[in-house]
């Protein structure tokens, strides 16, 4: 590795230079930006003053929920959801191994994996009754 000695200093003050170069650009860039800020900051608390206004008439007519009260339950759980991505994850590898393209294909595909899926749930059903018996 060969050594730069004599340059070193120099590399250094020019890296010191382009930085001081570099701040000062970007503070002349910054003050205007500053002073737009500055400019908004009386038109923001007067919104501020206004939304907290709001929010206390707000709470005066609807009052905060119960938390004995029950949550509402959501239409889909999330297993539900996990086991539709699960079907539609394989109609899409069926697809793929079939030869055929289009939605012609698409439908046979998505019929074949719901007969599946609905012949191992026969299957499952079967052996637990056999088996809880």
């Amino acid at each position: 590795m060969k050594s730069l000695y004599p340059y070193n200093y120099w590399i250094l003050y020019a890296a010191i230079v382009l930085l001081i170069v570099f701040l000062i650009l970007t503070l002349m860039r910054a003050m205007p930006l500053l002073k737009a800020l500055n400019t908004m900051k009386g038109s923001l608390n007067g919104i501020n003053t206004n939304t907290a206004s709001l929010t206390g008439k707000l709470q005066t007519i609807m009052p905060a929920e119960d938390p004995d009260k029950p949550k509402k339950k959501l239409p889909i759980s999330a297993s539900q959801i996990i086991e539709g991505i699960m079907l539609l994850r394989s109609i899409r590898k069926n697809y793929r191994k079939a030869d055929g393209s289009g939605l012609k294909q698409v439908r046979t595909s998505t019929s074949e994996v719901i007969k599946k899926r609905n012949n191992d749930k026969q299957i499952q059903k079967h052996l637990k009754k056999i088996i809880g018996k």
